[in-house]
């Protein structure tokens, strides 16, 4: 029953994590009662779905006028173009297009002939900045050669790309990545894009790659410290895998609730290890330093250690329920971080590992004594079985007089001397009377 529970909860918890989304929503910043939450949900609605531009700058233009260079262009460009995030071709703002339909209007109005060689063409490109209005719109987009101020070099130039389904920190990230690809297939040009969103599209990109790095390393250093600490290797190995097993379930059960993957998320997930560790230690410390078969030593850990555990995360998960009051969303990425955390120990402390111990280290720690080198496991399941349903006597051996029978062995009882003991004090009494 207990392994099929933990299928259960494995299972979901894989599927969460296929489910993982990066990034924080701005409005999220801010409480849902502020003024500001309604503006970023009108942003959201309106300007993050269609409208946005992002800027695509080539750092090594080809000839323009030159048919090659131009179809590798715009190859390019409907590269850029075409995607699920862009506006296709009538939403993208390039002076090109502007400069080729002002010469083809002064061609059929004032008779002005078409440039005939590529010096023409772009000595005809800076007449147009500076007599056809095209330096108020263009200039800034346009990078010539400053250093023979009579040379026709176009150095860059940037164009823009119109953007839709703009909208969760996932599309940006989503964009940014596409775009870069593009602009890869290309180094002939060395492109380059930009948007106002793409610092925090590289903090998302660098969020998953973080967040594995830092949770290795985290259980690296606890596996140590569980080596040193539990007195049996393989016990403080089942730690590690307890505690595996809980981060992947608070990322998976994390993501089913609708937290994103981002830094408040990372930090306090990292922050968590601590709390997993903690309870599956108390409990793994307890089974291996207990007496007796499998079933016996978990029990035993259980009740030596069973409530003070589970008081321990009780209280904790009482302490956190205030946090559901506050209207701060970070505040409940934490309550909902910790609460997974500890629920998730809880249950693999008081359920899962006890089982697992029992199953993997049967003997674990168990001390061979001299003079009974085999131990009949078998038989102390029966002898277990046979306290629990015997009452304890109120008058017993005062060699055996103790809290449980198995704080003395045996062989360690001297019957015969005790015996005889007895027997003498018995007879001084009689003599007496």
């Amino acid at each position: 029953m207990v392994l099929v529970l933990y299928l259960i909860y494995a299972f979901i918890a894989l599927f969460g994590c296929s489910q993982i989304k990066e990034g924080l929503n701005p409005k999220n910043l801010v409480r849902e009662s502020f003024y500001l939450n309604n503006f970023y949900v009108l942003i959201d609605e309106t300007f993050w779905q269609e409208g946005l531009q992002m800027q695509v700058v080539v750092n090594n233009p080809p000839d323009l006028f030159d048919p090659n260079g131009r179809e590798s262009f715009n190859k390019m460009r409907e590269e850029f173009e075409d995607t699920q995030f862009t506006m296709k071709k009538n939403a993208t703002m390039i002076w090109l297009d502007a400069f080729e339909t002002k010469i083809i209007e002064d061609e059929s109005n004032f008779n002005i002939s078409l440039p005939k060689t590529s010096e023409e063409w772009y000595e005809r490109v800076k007449e147009w900045l500076i007599t056809a209005g095209g330096r108020r719109l263009w200039e800034l987009d346009m990078v010539w050669d400053k250093h023979n101020e009579s040379s026709n070099h176009l150095k860059a130039f940037r164009f823009q790309v119109g953007l839709k389904n703009y909208r969760t920190p996932t599309d940006h990230t989503n964009s940014c990545k596409l775009m870069r690809q593009i602009a890869s297939k290309f180094p002939e040009l060395n492109i380059t894009t930009f948007h106002e969103y793409y610092p925090f599209a590289d903090q998302y990109l660098e969020l998953k790659p973080a967040l594995f790095r830092n949770i290795f390393l985290a259980v690296f250093c606890m596996m140590v410290v569980s080596i040193l600490m539990i007195p049996n290797l393989f016990a403080a190995f089942t730690i590690i895998a307890a505690i595996i097993s809980i981060d992947v379930g608070v990322l998976g059960y994390m993501a089913l609730w609708g937290v994103n993957l981002e830094s408040v998320s990372m930090i306090t997930v990292i922050m968590s290890i601590g709390f997993s560790v903690d309870l599956s230690a108390h409990i793994a410390y307890a089974y291996v330093k207990s007496e007796g078969c499998s079933k016996t030593k978990a029990i035993a850990a259980l009740e030596t250690l069973g409530w003070p555990v589970f008081l321990g995360a009780f209280t904790t998960l009482v302490g956190i329920t205030v946090l559901t009051f506050v209207d701060a969303y970070i505040i409940q990425i934490f309550f909902k971080t910790i609460f997974l955390v500890i629920g998730f120990s809880l249950i693999h402390g008081m359920v899962f590992l006890p089982v697992l111990l029992t199953i993997m280290l049967p003997n674990a720690n168990i001390r061979k004594e001299k003079h009974f080198p085999h131990r009949n496991e078998k038989a102390e399941e029966m002898q277990f079985a046979a306290r629990k349903l015997t009452p304890k006597l109120s008058v017993i051996h005062p060699a055996v007089d103790a809290i449980s029978i198995d704080s003395k062995n045996l062989h360690e009882i001297d019957l015969v001397s005790q015996k005889g003991e007895t027997e003498a004090e018995t007879t001084k009494t009689s003599e007496k009377k």
